[in-house]
């Protein structure tokens, strides 16, 4: 139906991926940089602009899955929140796609 911006922790979300088809979970932060832990020190620090992170499962073959929100009065139309690219033990990291889309550009939405 459209697009949303996911901008509150704790709101549910769904992707649908190759390998893990559709799963939903919770939005449990909203971050800059991600920082990758081995056996309890810090491995290394990167920075990955706008990322979400969810408690779905995902797994190696899901990322550039899409990332949606529905609303029991919309369906059976969602509205799309981001970009899958990232897995990790009880773990999903996307993008927004206000973080993906340049400006001018829009999502087209088609309803059956």
């Amino acid at each position: 139906m459209g697009v949303t911006d996911p901008d509150t922790e704790g709101t549910v979300v769904c992707k649908s991926g190759f390998t893990t088809h559709v799963t939903c979970g919770k939005i449990t932060g909203i971050r800059n940089t991600v920082t990758k832990l081995m056996d309890g020190h810090i491995q290394e620090i990167f920075e990955i602009n706008n990322h979400v992170i969810s408690d779905m499962q995902c797994s190696g073959g899901d990322s550039g899955g899409p990332v949606y929100q529905y609303l029991e009065e919309l369906l059976p139309t969602v509205l799309l929140v981001g970009i899958e690219f990232y897995s990790g033990p009880g773990y999903c990291l996307f993008q927004p796609l206000r973080v993906l889309l340049l400006p001018g550009m829009q999502v087209i939405t088609i309803n059956n």
